[in-house]
């Protein structure tokens, strides 16, 4: 029986009511909302796979997260016109800026390639040679008269192939060994369809762009490490156009991923003597 100053304090009401609510509850404790459900599965019961579109949604949001990034590279370029192996310093934001600086064995630059939104300056430090040109491809891809992919040189070497612009005309599939997936994505440029093999982890391995009149443009990925930030990124990358017999192949030495580049980095210091060159004469220089 409790005492007299339990009650008038109010602690037996409150126990009482306790109980009362325990009870009511206790049937109730068993049954699972249908989110814990799915994401704490008993343990005789497999996780749920996801769906083809909560996996393109993964790497949409992957793709997302690569706004700009900043390294070095060896990079190999083997085309009929050029044919030249050189470490470089890396830059590039988006679809719209790029700066590649070619480097000498001991760090200093060479040549600095910047592109623009659709400008492309080739400067020369040595020699205070400029290239200037309006261009519709991205600047390297313009010098190697690569084919237009629609896609800008961040989005190729990095495999991020899917994007807003493409989400809606994307398809997923697992592969015959069922050891990855096939992405089918149309090109933004074009309309023209591109094939991406993916990892178990939705990682790209190798994309084909099926271009007119039988061209292929292909991409293979591999040495993938995580960045600062957990971002998976194919250290080594070559893209070929065997009929044309154009390569580039791209081994980052080191990564950064950053969500914005300030407009300074992409400047460069251009000798008031400076001297036009043409196409040609610019060719010549990079050989």
């Amino acid at each position: 029986m409790p005492s007299k100053r339990a009650l008038k304090s109010g602690v037996f009401p409150a126990l009482v009511l306790f109980f009362l609510c325990a009870h009511l509850l206790c049937p109730l404790a068993g049954r699972a909302s249908p989110a814990s459900a799915s994401e704490n599965p008993p343990p005789n019961q497999s996780p749920r796979t996801p769906s083809g579109a909560e996996k393109i949604d993964s790497i949409l949001q992957r793709s997302s997260s690569l706004g700009s990034l900043s390294g070095f590279a060896d990079i190999k370029i083997h085309s009929p016109k050029i044919k030249k192996s050189f470490k470089a310093a890396i830059l590039l934001q988006g679809g719209e800026n790029a700066r590649i600086d070619g480097l000498s064995p001991f760090g200093a630059p060479v040549f600095n390639l910047v592109y623009i939104r659709n400008n492309l300056l080739v400067h020369f430090p040595s020699s205070g040679a400029v290239y200037l040109d309006y261009v519709e491809t991205e600047g390297l891809f313009h010098l190697l008269d690569f084919p237009s992919t629609g896609y800008s040189l961040i989005e190729l070497v990095s495999g991020s192939l899917l994007s807003q612009r493409t989400r809606g005309e994307a398809t997923l599939k697992g592969t015959a060994g069922g050891d990855g997936f096939l992405l089918s994505v149309t090109s933004p440029d074009d309309g023209e369809p591109c094939e991406v093999k993916l990892d178990s982890a939705l990682l790209p391995k190798q994309a084909d762009f099926l271009k007119k009149g039988g061209r292929r443009i292909s991409i293979v990925y591999s040495d993938y490490e995580p960045t600062g930030d957990g971002v998976q990124f194919p250290r080594h990358s070559i893209l070929q156009v065997k009929k044309e017999d154009i390569s580039v192949e791209f081994f980052f030495k080191s990564v950064d991923i950053h969500k914005e580049l300030s407009p300074s980095s992409f400047r460069v210091p251009v000798d008031p003597e400076f001297i036009f060159i043409d196409r040609e004469d610019l060719l010549e220089q990079l050989k």
